[in-house]
């Protein structure tokens, strides 16, 4: 009887994985959708892979410049597309996924994780992310006014606790 080993199994069953991406602001917006479908999009159909969701690229202001080698010279972006895929893909080819998004020109960052199929996309939209942060902001300065200290008679408390005490 041959053994089956459960590491060669995980290999085998497809899993969920997400990559979201910020595509350089150089890309035309008309063009953006099919340099996602060339760069990514294909490469996970090819290996078999199936597209669960995606989410179309926006563009965002970035929170700070992110460099990147282009023309053997260094761009600056403070902008950038921001994008999302999630897909299904057999665990074997996943590093393949991760090379193409790597070697990319037109990727300015990426991050692939491990997903579930039944998640929604965490993402949040800036605004919300702001207005949370002012509740906080609100929250926190309501909770750090001083309270007014209640005038305390010592001889009045001496009085009640012997009254509790007889």
């Amino acid at each position: 009887m041959t053994e089956i080993n459960n590491e060669d199994l995980n290999l085998k069953d497809p899993k969920v994985y997400e990559i979201g991406y910020l595509l350089v602001p150089l890309v035309p917006e008309a063009d953006k959708a099919s340099v996602i479908e060339k760069e990514i999009t294909s490469l996970i159909n090819k290996l078999g892979g199936i597209i669960i969701s995606e989410s179309a690229p926006e563009m965002r202001k970035l929170e700070y410049t992110i460099r990147k080698m282009l023309n053997n010279k260094y761009s600056k972006f403070a902008n950038a597309y921001f994008g999302a895929i999630k897909f299904e893909l057999n665990p074997a080819d996943i590093n393949k996924v991760n090379d193409a998004a790597k070697k990319s020109d037109n990727i300015l960052r990426y991050l692939l994780i491990e997903s579930s199929r039944n998640n929604e996309s965490k993402v949040r939209k800036v605004e919300d992310v702001k207005k949370s942060a002012k509740m906080k902001e609100t929250t926190k300065s309501v909770v750090e006014e001083p309270v007014a200290e209640k005038i305390v008679d010592s001889k009045a408390i001496d009085e009640e606790i012997d009254g509790l005490l007889a």
